[in-house]
């Protein structure tokens, strides 16, 4: 990213344009998701999505916005040979973490070049 300063990838990151097409991203996995996620999470934030968005742009330019904590999930697997039933590992990544990271993702990429 030549010549740009913190703040601009900062600006650039929390732009509103920014976090509703990352906000489109998201809501598109979410259609196509094979996987466990927290769907109430999910409509909560959809429900207040302009209020949501602004507040997390003023989180992002203020220095405010931190990360919620992973959580480890147990994700079934069927059984093993024995019949012993079996836990893939899983994460839960909360919704506006997922956001902030394809809007952080769709800045970085505009300056990266294909190989």
């Amino acid at each position: 990213m030549p010549n740009m300063k913190p703040s601009d990838l900062v600006n650039d990151i929390a732009n509103l344009d920014n976090l509703m097409l990352a906000w489109r991203k998201v809501e598109g996995e979410m259609s196509r998701l094979d996987d466990w996620c927290d769907i109430m999470e999910f409509y909560a934030y959809k429900f207040m999505l302009k209020d949501n968005l602004i507040d997390l742009h003023q989180r992002l330019i203020d220095g405010r916005y931190e990360m919620q904590l992973i959580r480890p999930l147990p994700f079934p697997k069927g059984t093993d040979s024995e019949g012993n039933k079996r836990v893939r590992q899983f994460f839960h990544v909360a919704i506006e973490d997922q956001l902030v990271w394809i809007a952080y993702c769709n800045v970085v990429a505009q300056y990266m070049s294909p190989l």
